[in-house]
């Protein structure tokens, strides 16, 4: 069948003018489109790398990137746009997407490590920000709160502050497409830094014994009365106390447990048995249990504020780590559970740029360590895209996800993009 007669997919109406080197023709991308859609099968498995690369040594599978056509194919729903932690190169390319996004009808971005009770913060530096007749000072002093804010929640190696400015960098970048930036996380402070938030949290659950168990799970009861749970936490505090644990230490653990269960929806971990086991290589069935919970209740969060965003009319981009959209194994995916509440998304996959550098990294770290290595979805990408001779261009790409729930579009920056 010639790209004539191939039938046009619903839902992705424009294509690039005949003649043009990025043109989608009746392809595999083509076809990938349609039975995504139509969900009649699930093509290129996680690791099928030299399938991978295959398609993207044809032409006819590579696209320009257009975000108007990603935001027109996704409804209604919201752009789900998956990062990769370490890397500068996929924020500086969100940055410079941004304008493009607004043109696209994005109302408001959504983003992963700024909780929910920032949203004030947020909407005054944004005001500030855009505000002719503010001083610098005034608006430097209030952006030093940001990053001070990504410093402490992210812990970000020996040397955090570039990629603490490089992420407040977005949240300008946010304001001035004249864009909403929108806090989505639970209220947990400094949430992923090293012995605070969650790894604190995790540590005083290793030192109550059996004998806070009926108060623990007291305290998550949401029929308990506030003078119980009050009783409960404080029994928790004095034991860790007597374990050795500081006043400071007892402090933060007491106000993490107030956090989780002022979260939208409250966490609750009733009937997790004490004490939790130590995190080791290989995870426990407590674990498990406890960590799949957390990881819950963070897209409960995520999905309170998406849906209303939605319901409002509010046409939304979410930034986040691309674990939340199918990038690693979770027990469900961010698009699953939208799809659940009858919503539709698209799920946006960027490799290249710096993630060979970090793939590299994260190898030597491994081996260091004396631990397997896992190639990660987006640098599995990105290795293909270098063995098909394409790590210098920026284009697009389809990529079924039915099955994987990694991507429906792949974006492939190029490897000159850095820090």
């Amino acid at each position: 069948m010639e790209a004539k007669d191939c039938p046009k997919p619903r839902e992705f109406e424009s294509h690039p003018k005949a003649g043009d080197s990025h043109s989608l023709s009746c392809s595999i991308a083509e076809q990938m489109m349609r039975d995504r859609l139509e969900k009649k099968t699930e093509i290129t498995a996680k690791t099928d790398q030299p399938h991978l690369e295959k398609i993207l040594s044809d032409p006819a599978n590579r696209s320009a990137v257009d975000y108007g056509r990603i935001a027109k194919e996704s409804g209604n729903g919201p752009i789900l746009i998956g990062d990769s932690h370490r890397s500068f190169a996929t924020k500086q390319d969100f940055i410079a997407s941004l304008p493009e996004l607004k043109k696209a009808g994005v109302q408001e971005v959504d983003f992963e490590l700024l909780p929910s009770a920032m949203q004030k913060q947020l909407d005054n530096y944004a005001s500030l920000l855009m505000n002719p007749s503010a001083s610098k000072e005034s608006i430097s002093t209030e952006r030093n709160k940001l990053v001070d804010h990504f410093l402490g929640i992210w812990d970000g190696g020996p040397n955090p502050r570039p990629m603490a400015e490089k992420l407040t960098d977005m949240i300008d970048g946010t304001i001035q497409a004249g864009l909403r930036p929108v806090g989505i996380e639970p209220p947990v402070e400094r949430m992923q830094q090293r012995n605070e938030g969650l790894d604190l949290f995790h540590q005083g659950l290793e030192h109550l014994t059996p004998a806070d168990q009926a108060s623990f799970d007291k305290f998550w009861n949401l029929s308990t009365s506030d003078q119980d749970v009050t009783a409960s936490k404080n029994q928790m505090l004095n034991d860790l106390q007597r374990s050795g644990w500081s006043t400071d230490q007892t402090d933060k653990f007491g106000r993490i447990l107030e956090q989780m269960k002022a979260g939208e929806p409250p966490l609750d971990l009733a009937g997790i048995k004490l004490p939790l086991p130590e995190r080791g290589p290989v995870i426990d069935a407590v674990n498990e249990t406890f960590e799949s919970k957390l990881s819950n209740w963070r897209n409960q969060n995520w999905m309170q504020v998406i849906e209303k965003q939605v319901h409002d009319g509010k046409k939304v981009a979410v930034f986040g780590g691309g674990a939340h959209f199918g990038h690693a194994e979770q027990d469900e995916t961010i698009s699953q559970l939208l799809e659940k509440v009858g919503i539709q998304s698209i799920t946006v996959m960027k490799t290249g740029g710096d993630l060979e550098r970090i793939r590299s990294e994260r190898k030597a770290e491994a081996a260091k360590a004396h631990e397997p290595f896992e190639e990660l979805p987006p640098e599995m990408h990105s290795v293909a895209s270098s063995k098909a001779r394409l790590s210098d261009k920026k284009f697009g790409y389809r990529f079924d996800s039915h099955h994987s729930r990694q991507a429906d579009f792949v974006v492939h920056l190029p490897n000159d993009i850095m820090e």
